[in-house]
Parts: C-alpha cells; structure tokens; sequence
C-alpha cells in the first residue's frame, strides 16, 4: 500500500507524480508505533530509490483491531491535516 498526493517542492512548485509509503515501523511498547512516511518521485523511465524527503510519526497502536500496524499508520496520517486528499494507489 502506499498514499497518492501532490507535494511542494522546497523550489516552490508542485509535484503530481509523487506516492509516498511508511516505512521502517517501530513498536513503543504494545500502545504505539513509530514510522516514516517517505516520499518519491515517480518518473516513468527511472526508478527512485531514495526518497526525496521523509517525515517521521507516532500513533497509537491497538492490538485488538484486525488492522495490521501499516493500515493503522496509514489511516492515522490520512486524518491529519497536511494528508487531506491523499489516495491510496
């Protein structure tokens, strides 16, 4: 799974042909996970294999829910502000 959204670029403009996916999941305990969001460039005739930034957040974690740790992280920073719009692709 991974997120579809227009990002700005530091220079100011926007990129349409971006995806970005969690990555390096962490366990705090049983209540919380850590992870990074990273964002790529997809361009159709090259494949980015570092990501052109990356962002780190923490959610809690329920074990009771049938959604594993990815789905969690995923629906969590869906409902934050700045992930409005995003897609999954």
């Amino acid at each position: 799974m991974a997120l579809h959204k227009s990002v700005a670029t530091k220079f100011g403009g926007g990129l349409n042909s971006s995806y970005h996916r969690i990555e390096n999941v962490a366990f705090t305990g049983k209540e919380l996970i850590s992870f990074n969001v990273c964002s790529y460039f997809v361009n159709p005739n090259e494949f980015s294999v570092e990501p052109m930034s990356k962002a780190q957040y923490v959610c809690a974690y329920d074990l009771e829910s049938s959604a594993n740790p990815f789905q969690q992280g995923y629906a969590h920073i869906k409902a934050l502000p700045e992930w409005a719009g995003a897609v999954d692709c």
